[in-house]
């Protein structure tokens, strides 16, 4: 907490959350970021406070789709668009987890937070094709929103 001269309070906070997703990788489906591909949001601050967010993605899927991270902030008209990168060999952690890959973003003034999940044009680091059938782009999005509130002091 700290205090203002114009006598004003102001309070940070932090919030975070953590989801597991599980994105279809498809070409055709309209996306609200202007991306073609399966596009959901899954964060979204609907408040005029000013905030600093870091945005974590654990890639755990195989497939052979590209994962984007859109970040939409005020006063930008284009969000932030970053691919989740592929490692070279995935990361055992144990029999029921294997990291594929991860990235780390943070952004100011953050109106929301998008995963996109369309099919690779260039090939994955993965030996062999890509298998057949259902394919999807899965793993954790971690956020953590830190932001202020001032208030007058009455």
């Amino acid at each position: 907490m700290g205090i203002r001269q114009n006598d004003e309070k102001c309070f940070t906070e932090t919030h975070k959350t953590n989801l597991n997703f599980s994105l279809e990788c498809m070409a055709d489906a309209a996306a609200t970021s202007g991306i073609h591909g399966n596009t959901e949001k899954y964060f979204e601050d609907t408040t005029n406070n000013h905030n600093k967010v870091l945005v974590e993605v654990l890639r755990t899927d195989t497939s052979f789709c590209q994962l984007f991270v859109i970040i939409k902030t005020r006063g930008k008209k284009q969000p932030i668009k970053r691919e989740v990168p592929l490692f070279a060999s995935p990361i055992v952690i144990d029999q029921y987890a294997t990291i594929t890959g991860n990235l780390s973003v943070q952004a100011e003034d953050v109106e929301w937070v998008a995963l996109s999940c369309v099919p690779r044009q260039v090939p994955t680091p993965f030996p062999g094709p890509p298998s057949p059938g259902f394919q999807a782009c899965e793993g954790r999005l971690k956020v953590t929103k830190t932001f202020c509130i001032c208030c007058k002091d009455k």
